[in-house]
């Protein structure tokens, strides 16, 4: 009986043996990926490192790129709210492979848009830049429209409006009010307003105030709010644009925002979240819609907001203001009652 236990267990022990041998076989014919198929997946927030127009362009947990590689020389990007062109963008991508990494370079068009990307990746990680160039139609340097009246001693901004009150014998002496109080109260505190649309999609503005001849940009304004938080923020700040379908989009970073600590906000006049509400989600950003308008007669371009989008950008300067002024208040009463109520600048 012992014997017979022994052969026994001898038997399944050998048995194991060859099975194990059997799959280490099966393992060793195995046909093993090619280096360019392991780049088939989602890259996410930690497999990623990312720069748009040479800026930081942060990894955060809704920004991925999907990537279906069909050969050692070619891919396709799927593109999730990565770029303000749209919240899902495919683009062909070529691949260059070096060991078992690979260059990448690749392009396409969106909405007039040519996005571009270059770059390393292998199936761990992905390295890449970004770039934008929008239609040279839009890409410009803008100045706001400033004219002369016999009424004030100062030049006052050219202001576009079209007021409708259900009263069509007032509409046209309201509008003109409005262009008259909106336009002073501009030229009172500025001489120049100067916009920046370049051509890889980054926005600016500057501006000189009333009686003084040094300009000042948005980042500038920041840095002289706090001498450190602000100057932070500066840094941190970019404002990219984007035009579709009529609208001019000013858009901010989603993942950049993201890094903003609360206790950095709260030394500034402004309060982000009062901000956010006022803009769209718009995938990997934050826009506000503008409507445009381009002037082939006189080359001049006009951008304007509508009743809602006035009232609260007007909101949310009076909350800043310590004294509103008056024909300020005047125009916010007619602009809250009126059936229609456009308000823009007119650029150069």
């Amino acid at each position: 009986m012992k014997k017979l236990f022994l052969y026994a267990l001898t038997a399944v022990f050998m048995l194991n043996l060859f099975a194990a041998c059997s799959d280490d076989d099966d393992d060793d014919n195995k046909p093993q990926k090619e280096a360019w198929e392991e780049l088939s997946k989602t890259y996410g927030k930690s497999e990623l490192s990312l720069t748009l127009n040479a800026g930081m362009l942060v990894s955060y947990d809704d920004r991925a790129i999907v990537v279906d590689a069909t050969s050692a020389t070619a891919a396709t990007f799927t593109l999730k709210n990565m770029l303000p062109e749209g919240k899902e963008i495919t683009m062909p991508v070529s691949l260059t492979q070096k060991g078992n990494s690979f260059d990448v370079a690749g392009s396409t068009t969106v909405n007039g848009s040519e996005v571009a990307v270059t770059g390393t990746m292998d199936k761990d990680k992905a390295v890449l830049g970004f770039t934008r160039k929008l239609s040279k139609d839009l890409a410009n340097s803008l100045k706001l429209d400033f004219i002369s009246t016999e009424y004030l001693p100062m030049p006052i901004a050219n202001i576009y409006a079209k007021v409708s009150t259900g009263d069509a014998a007032q509409d046209a002496e309201i509008t003109q009010t409005v262009k008259m109080g909106l336009g002073a109260l501009i030229g009172s505190k500025v001489s120049a307003v100067n916009v920046s649309l370049a051509e890889n999609g980054m926005f600016d503005a500057s501006w000189i105030k009333l009686g003084e001849t040094e300009s000042i940009n948005i980042k500038g304004a920041l840095a002289g709010i706090d001498p450190v938080m602000g100057a932070v923020l500066a840094q941190m700040l970019n404002i990219h644009y984007f035009a579709q379908e009529g609208n001019f989009y000013l858009m901010l970073d989603k993942g950049l925002l993201s890094m903003i600590p609360e206790s950095m906000l709260g030394s500034l006049p402004i309060d982000l979240t009062t901000i956010l509400a006022m803009l769209e989600d718009l995938g990997g950003y934050y826009g506000v819609p503008v409507n445009y308008m381009q002037s082939i007669a006189d080359g001049s371009t006009t951008f304007y907001i509508e009743k809602d989008k006035f009232l609260q950008i007007m909101g949310l300067v009076g909350s800043m203001l310590e004294d509103v002024p008056e024909e300020l208040q005047k125009i916010l009463a007619v602009a809250s009652t009126a059936q229609q109520f456009d308000f823009g600048l007119i650029f150069e």
